[in-house]
């Protein structure tokens, strides 16, 4: 089971799991720098009708990703513990492309989510970020979420087709995730909003 921190621990949680997606993001900064065009980051940042938990209960839900996210064929968690958990995953672009990686999940409940993927082939890196946090207007049935991946290829000769397929794939990510919390928890409290997309090529 995930461990999941009292109320009382809130604030010393978010505090950690910022300090946390400072960490990601100073690596995935140096490894633009050392790894130049061949790395690729998106990010988006969306407002939805969902709270920081319901957000959070099903990004963690890795094992359910073979039911709703594009392309994703198999999710089979191997290794769960206190606050992260291990999986194998298979995504699929036949005939084009076929990925089978293992997943290392961290999760801050209700606050952030961060995988780095390992075993990959083609790839250097493949790192992903969820951070959930409140609306600015603090309302309870409602979240900031701020998604980003960086992936980086072993060889400029995969980067044509992986590209073309993997941009489509991580656009469509984010709302996956909605949709799916939409199936589990009923209508969003509030119309959506996108507040911005960023890709970056280097």
């Amino acid at each position: 089971m995930l461990q999941i921190l009292p109320k009382n621990q809130a604030s010393l949680s978010q505090l950690f799991a910022l300090n946390h997606v400072r960490h990601i993001q100073q690596g995935m900064a140096s490894n633009s720098a050392v790894k130049g065009k061949n790395e690729i980051v998106f990010s988006e940042k969306r407002v939805v009708g969902y709270s920081p938990e319901q957000m959070f209960k099903v990004v963690a839900d890795v094992e359910s990703y073979h039911k709703f996210v594009p392309y994703c064929r198999r999710s089979v968690v191997t290794l769960k513990k206190p606050n992260r958990l291990s999986a194998n995953l298979n995504v699929g672009f036949q005939p084009f492309l076929n990925l089978s990686y293992t997943s290392h999940v961290t999760l801050i409940e209700p606050y952030l989510i961060t995988a780095v993927c390992k075993d990959v082939k083609i790839f250097d890196h493949l790192k992903t970020v969820w951070k959930f946090s409140p609306t600015k207007d603090n309302d309870p049935k409602a979240c900031l979420i701020d998604f980003a991946v960086s992936f980086s290829f072993l060889s400029s000769s995969h980067s044509m087709v992986a590209r073309l397929f993997l941009d489509s794939v991580v656009r469509e990510n984010v709302k996956a995730f909605i949709d799916r919390t939409e199936q589990k928890c009923g209508p969003p409290s509030r119309e959506m909003k996108q507040k911005s997309v960023l890709v970056r090529k280097l």
